[in-house]
């Protein structure tokens, strides 16, 4: 019996050492060793690519939009279920393990938004302090933080549900709130910032917001494109793809495009997003984000005006 017993200490001694040799062997890298933009991970090409695996993809939570980074793609923001903002910063050439970006006295919250300059970060929750189920809020950067969440108030948030903010350079906010008779009863609207305050909103013509599943926007900088993402010409949510419209010669939004099938993809895609260097569209599928080279976008809209010509 002492024999036997020696054997398999033996065994299982064995067992943890080439467990141990196959995980160095893997190169696998802690985030403390990764520096640079973007995790440190290398960029893609025309072809959509799982980005930073283990670390927000496929990191053991499930997934609920795009992430937000800042300019120098050295600060990041992301969603994971049950909703919560959650990010990481580089300082000093070190990334710092992931953080829950906490307000005390609002749920739900999500949707994070970082704008241009980085200075102040848009998102979505609910709040006994607020005007309907979820409101669109706003928190300036401190030295230490973030300030106290400020609601955007009337006429954009509204006694139902106002999310998914997204703001162009010269501040006009895209964002979905409530829209009958369409899928999930939620349509895309916009809202132009003059003198210093939000202007009523509009909705986007109905070839944007049809009779289906049409939310999740994403207006470029210079408002010229925008992303979303859209179930038509169904009302499953299986069937979400992603979209993309360009401003035409009149300044006005032609008809959206499958950008979906423009890169090839066969399985459910939504929160489609462009880095602030417009170097890279990411979008949400399964549980991971993916990004791919947005010069694909220019191709699209350089064919779009050759065939319009």
């Amino acid at each position: 019996m002492p024999g036997k017993i020696v054997f398999h200490f033996q065994v299982i001694l064995i067992a943890i050492f080439f467990v141990n040799v196959s995980f160095a062997q893997s190169g696998e890298k802690s985030l403390s060793d990764l520096n640079g933009p973007y995790f440190g991970q290398k960029p893609p090409g025309t072809t959509p690519e799982i980005f930073a695996p283990g670390i927000i993809s496929d990191a053991g939570y499930r997934l609920h939009g795009s992430p937000t980074f800042s300019f120098d793609g050295k600060e990041v923001y992301w969603v994971v279920v049950p909703p919560k903002i959650l990010f990481s910063r580089e300082e000093n050439g070190i990334w710092h393990d992931p953080e829950e970006l906490s307000f005390p006295g609002f749920r739900s919250v999500q949707a994070p938004f970082l704008s241009f300059d980085g200075n102040r970060l848009y998102f979505q929750a609910g709040s006994d302090q607020g005007l309907g189920s979820a409101d669109i809020w706003y928190s300036e950067k401190t030295d230490k933080n973030w300030s106290q969440p400020v609601n955007l108030g009337l006429p954009v948030n509204s006694d139902k549900l106002d999310s998914q903010p997204s703001l162009s350079r010269n501040g006009t906010l895209y964002f979905t709130r409530y829209m009958e008779d369409s899928g999930f009863s939620r349509g895309v609207f916009y809202s132009e910032f003059i003198n210093n305050r939000f202007a009523r909103p509009s909705a986007l013509p109905a070839f944007i917001n049809t009779q289906y599943i049409d939310y999740t926007p994403f207006i470029s900088h210079d408002e010229q494109f925008l992303l979303f993402s859209s179930s038509r010409p169904t009302l499953k949510e299986s069937d979400l793809k992603l979209y993309v419209c360009f401003k035409d010669d009149r300044n006005e939004w032609a008809e959206p495009i499958n950008l979906s099938e423009r890169l090839g993809l066969t399985r459910r895609a939504k929160f489609p997003s462009i880095s602030r260097d417009e170097k890279y569209l990411f979008y949400s599928s399964g549980n991971n984000i993916f990004w791919v080279d947005a010069g694909i976008l220019c191709d699209i809209e350089l064919k779009k005006s050759e065939i319009h010509k």
